[in-house]
């Protein structure tokens, strides 16, 4: 419920992001989830991003200022350019600022860095994935850069364990770090009943009486979706739904043609009524070489399904192996066909774990708790500057 406040006790943060809206991807939706939370504790949000296709420079969008900036020249080019472009937008808007959080160690955090020790302004950065630190060291300057973030950056955001050990290893202060998850609204996200789920199994176009593995996703390298195809040619019985697009929607159809498996996995690409098809479904799968903590393997969980994912970043936190889902190397494709088949075969199993899998994004990773610890961090690094 929001509560009346006086205009001082509302803190301005920008936001400073490599993308937002209308680019899709488990950083962009996790922000723009979190701002209407953010601003039932006090916290007015702006984003300041890279201009994409098909968006403007400037927009309001649900309440949140979103500023654009034009980047132009080559990749190595472009990051040097929003460097320069946002820290003259972040100076320009500077009295309208309170606090700045990057997301991203990269020129999302020089342009914090930068711009918050020039005016004075508490900075806060969320690292995102584990290479993000190595991406950084093999950049000109990468070594210096990182040192000099270690000094004036206020508090670095751990969302797993394996980003706070990756931080201790690169020499940030424990007291300079906070973990704070990922979030999700769990009463949006929840398991559907009997009858509606074979509502939405008719309206959906999926078969009654087999069960459905789900994958949502970019299809890109680092998902595995190949790995995921050859382990599914093994599986029986079962029908596997892939939700997304990507660079690889045409080799991942071809392979999926000589594997034999046309008639057992489902190419949906983009949907925007994703919910609908985690009601539906009984298993989720996440095959990925890297992750840092999938937004989309946590509605899954708390949407009822089991889930089965490769023990990377986020989900060695999240996934109890063997009580609450299953957990399996990076790119062992035997070992994920065993994973899948005992999810499938195993309905008693499946229905209990799947249940602790619910129980533990409930207890930890609901939206409206990871918000109020978000909020509680801006206050208590902003009173610091006072």
């Amino acid at each position: 419920m929001t509560r009346s406040r006086k205009p001082d006790d509302v803190i301005r943060v920008l936001m400073v992001m490599p993308s937002y809206y209308p680019v899709v991807g488990g950083m962009e939706i996790q922000v723009e989830r979190q701002i209407p939370y953010l601003r039932e504790h006090g916290i007015d949000v702006t984003v300041l991003t890279r201009q994409t296709s098909g968006s403007v420079k400037r927009e309001v969008r649900d309440g949140t200022e979103i500023r654009r900036i034009v980047v132009p020249g080559r990749p190595g080019l472009k990051s040097v350019s929003f460097t320069a472009l946002g820290s003259m937008d972040v100076v320009r808007h500077r009295t309208s600022i309170d606090l700045i959080h990057a997301h991203s160690i990269m020129s999302p955090t020089t342009v914090a860095a930068l711009t918050g020790t020039f005016l004075r302004k508490p900075v806060v950065v969320t690292l995102h994935a584990r290479y993000e630190p190595e991406r950084l060291l093999s950049k000109p300057l990468g070594r210096q850069r990182l040192g000099l973030y270690r000094r004036i950056i206020d508090r670095f955001i751990s969302i797993n364990g394996d980003i706070d050990q990756l931080l201790s290893d690169h020499s940030v202060p424990r007291s300079r770090v906070a973990s704070i998850p990922n979030g999700i609204d769990t009463s949006v996200f929840r398991p559907a009943d009997v009858d509606t789920k074979a509502a939405l199994l008719e309206s959906l176009g999926l078969p009654h009486g087999e069960p459905v593995a789900l994958f949502v996703g970019r299809l890109l390298p680092i998902k595995q979706v190949d790995v995921l195809l050859r382990a599914w040619a093994n599986v029986d019985p079962g029908r596997l739904v892939i939700l997304g697009d990507g660079p690889e929607a045409t080799s991942l159809g071809k392979l999926t043609s000589e594997l034999g498996l046309s008639d057992r996995v489902t190419f949906k690409g983009m949907v925007t009524n994703v919910v609908d098809y985690l009601r539906a479904a009984d298993v989720f799968v996440l095959p990925s070489s890297t992750e840092g903590l999938s937004v989309a393997l946590l509605e899954a969980m708390s949407a009822g399904l089991l889930p089965v994912a490769t023990a990377v970043g986020g989900a060695v936190d999240l996934i109890r192996d063997g009580e609450s889902g299953l957990l399996v190397e990076s790119g062992d494709v035997a070992g994920l066909t065993q994973a899948l088949q005992r999810a499938i075969s195993d309905i008693d199993w499946r229905t209990l774990a799947a249940s602790r899998a619910r129980e533990t994004v409930i207890e930890t990773y609901d939206m409206g708790s990871v918000a109020a610890s978000l909020a509680s961090l801006y206050r208590e690094v902003h009173a610091t500057h006072q």
